[in-house]
């Protein structure tokens, strides 16, 4: 799990669970950190498929963040693999990927994805996804003053 030594700039409401799951450890750990600009979230570390669907079924995130080319298993046969369970529906899927061809989105989708991000992706996407109504702080109705 990485530090949570940064001060989050903006809080979010979500206070999310997010793991990142991809073989590139350097670029995960970077995003992991930026996420935390974001907002006060729990970013958890996975570098392939097994490790990322055990870290998934012991902490049950708000939001995974799937690298699609990780050796092993891919990312689509993660996706297929979570959908497959329906307690963990309300789970935000995102492909997080380099792979960005109309028919990529489209597989995406077929796999259960929920988003589709190209690699890097932008701190305004990064801010919409975390504003997906998927998330906990978007399902609650009651708005805080």
């Amino acid at each position: 799990m990485l530090a949570h030594s940064i001060e989050p700039q903006h809080q979010q409401p979500c206070g999310c669970k997010i793991l990142i799951a991809d073989d590139n450890q350097a670029g995960s750990w970077i995003l992991g950190r930026l996420l935390n600009l974001l907002g006060s979230h729990q970013i958890q570390l996975a570098a392939n498929g097994p490790s990322a669907l055990n870290q998934i079924q012991q902490n049950r995130p708000d939001i995974v963040l799937l690298d699609i080319g990780m050796p092993g298993m891919d990312g689509y046969q993660v996706a297929k693999e979570i959908r497959s369970q329906p307690e963990l529906d309300q789970m935000l899927l995102v492909a997080f990927t380099g792979y960005g061809q109309a028919e990529d989105r489209q597989r995406a989708v077929d796999a259960g994805f929920d988003l589709h991000l190209l690699k890097p992706a932008s701190l305004q996407e990064l801010k919409e996804m975390l504003q997906h109504p998927k998330l906990p702080s978007r399902r609650a109705s009651p708005e805080k003053n």
